[in-house]
């Protein structure tokens, strides 16, 4: 067998000629071969990002260097927007909050940080509590106009009342 020298670290190693006459033979040996498919080397490379987090709907960015870092290098996109925002790094407790409850939109004026777990739970019941007195007071309309529906005088009335409940509701026009 002949012995060639890695072309990157000049390591010397054995091989096979049919090993050297293959279309992806590289000249690299394996440690340096498999250093070469990480990160930008790597075919299926994104640009440093990836989905992943809780049920995968987060953004994810490769930076190894991070101190919360996964195992395999990357972070919460949104927790590096709220470090760049605030100058400084998070601290582990701190929670980044997406003000349009979409965690793919990392946009600094999308995301506030709140102190703790703690605050981010208040706040989502806080804003839950919003959202069902919004609900409660468009179904009380939706009941009044369908009290008037019922107690109309004639059938054509209460047709066109019930057409009209029906686009305010649906957004539907005809």
């Amino acid at each position: 067998m002949p012995t060639v020298s890695c072309v990157k670290c000049g390591e010397p190693r054995e091989i096979t000629e049919q090993q050297m006459l293959r279309p992806k033979y590289t000249g690299l040996c394996t440690d340096c071969n498999r250093k070469s498919h990480k990160g930008s080397g790597n075919p299926n490379w994104k640009n440093g990002q990836r989905i992943g987090g809780q049920d995968d709907k987060y953004i994810l960015n490769y930076a190894p260097e991070h101190p919360q870092a996964d195992s395999k290098g990357y972070v919460l996109a949104h927790r590096l927007v709220g470090e760049e925002m605030l100058g400084r790094p998070l601290y582990p407790e701190e929670v980044p909050h997406h003000l349009d409850f979409n965690p793919q939109i990392n946009d600094p004026s999308n995301i506030i940080i709140l102190s703790n777990q703690a605050s981010h739970v208040k706040l989502h019941k806080y804003l839950a509590k919003i959202a069902l007195i919004e609900r409660a007071e468009t179904l009380k309309e939706i009941e009044k106009e369908l009290f008037e529906i019922v107690h109309s005088r004639t059938k054509a009335a209460a047709y066109d009342k019930a057409v009209k409940l029906w686009q305010s509701v649906s957004g539907k026009q005809d």
